[in-house]
């Protein structure tokens, strides 16, 4: 028998055909995009330690605490170390409260580079890194849904010989109006999916802060970064939010002389055992 456009034989080949296509193509997608994923071990062991050897690529880590200034202070120093590592990378930091300026970024990386850098080009070291962060303001979760449009589509910048390594949001609960569950239920949905496409398409690290609920404290399957609530709207969200973060970790934070000292622990990662550890970041002069 031989099969014609419309007998149903040549119709399921066509169907068949198609869909191995489709799952090869897949394939080869998934294969390049995990090839192409990076580790970029730090200089401090502490934190190779809480991210399971480095700062990867293609992963989206949760940071909270009641400090969100210990918050802020470990997405910075992430990103210098990350910068520090690899002279071709640049980072992107979305910031909600504008804490995290080229003031406070300037005070910071002096002080981090005073401890490994020539005193005597100091200021080419931090000149070189702050020319390769881009300081984004956000204000509600619409400005963040078009910033990641924005850097999906590589718009955020000009054509340079740097690749995005890494993005940063601090605060990242505060951009949700958590009083109204239809508004929450669209945007963190959206988002959730926006920033797993980002760090993939981009193959870039992205490190967000929040805010410490009871919830988060646990390593519950079921849980919401922001707001405590049995509302099944939010309950599902939770199950999103937790499927997206491939790491969390709980930040403590206390003072010791010039040294911000932040206690961390692991309450979602690839490690089991959930690592505990102390983090030394250097504070600013201005401080």
């Amino acid at each position: 028998m031989i099969d014609t456009p419309s007998s149903p034989e040549c119709d399921d080949k066509v169907i068949s055909y198609t869909i191995l296509k489709t799952l090869e193509e897949c394939s080869k997608s998934s294969i390049s995009r995990l090839n192409a994923k990076r580790l970029t071990p730090t200089r401090s062991q502490s934190i190779n330690t809480l991210l399971s050897g480095g700062i990867y690529t293609q992963e989206i880590t949760e940071i909270f605490g009641d400090d969100f200034e210990a918050n802020a202070e470990l997405l910075t120093h992430l990103i210098f170390e990350n910068l520090e590592e690899d002279p071709l990378a640049e980072a992107i930091i979305i910031t909600t409260n504008y804490s995290q300026n080229e003031n406070r970024l300037l005070d910071v990386c002096r002080e981090f580079y005073k401890r490994t850098k020539n005193s005597t080009r100091l200021d080419h070291y931090i000149a070189n890194t702050l020319n390769r962060i881009h300081i984004v303001p956000c204000l509600s979760s619409n400005d963040l849904y078009h910033i990641l449009s924005m850097i999906y589509e590589k718009k955020y910048k000009k054509d340079s010989v740097y690749h995005l390594s890494i993005v940063t949001i601090h605060i990242f609960s505060s951009l949700f109006d958590d009083s109204n569950p239809n508004y929450f239920k669209k945007h963190s949905r959206f988002l959730s999916f926006a920033l797993r496409d980002l760090a993939i398409h981009m193959n870039c690290a992205i490190f967000v802060s929040n805010f410490q609920t009871q919830l988060s404290i646990s390593n519950e399957a079921v849980f919401d970064p922001f707001l405590e609530t049995d509302n099944a709207v939010f309950s599902k969200l939770s199950e999103l939010w937790h499927s997206v973060v491939n790491t969390r970790i709980y930040l403590q934070s206390y003072t010791m002389g010039n040294l911000l000292m932040v206690r961390s622990k692991v309450v979602k990662g690839k490690m089991s055992g959930y690592p505990e550890t102390t983090i030394s970041l250097v504070k600013s002069s201005a401080d």
